[in-house]
């Protein structure tokens, strides 16, 4: 399937934002939530949003009655999502 450069790139992005609050918000809260217990060693190759105690995830909004407009926003859920 073709995707346009600007999207890709603008994905690309997105995407490495998400990861980089995924392992702040893990760094700050270290200890807080329990860890799957199967998890990688932080650094492997793994999924951060599948193994993570967060789940960071972009959410659009179309901005109705906002002043702001449409954006999109970053959205956190805590807690283990393995029990």
């Amino acid at each position: 399937m073709y995707v346009h450069p600007t999207l890709r790139a603008f994905t690309t992005a997105f995407e490495n934002l998400l990861s980089e609050v995924d392992e702040e918000m893990e760094d700050k809260y270290v200890g807080m939530f329990p860890l799957r217990p199967n998890r990688p060693a932080r650094g492997t190759p793994s999924c951060p949003s599948m193994d993570g105690p967060f789940e960071i995830a972009p959410d659009f909004t179309p901005g109705i009655r906002s002043k702001h407009g449409r954006v999109y926003r970053i959205s956190c859920l805590s807690g283990p999502r393995w029990w």
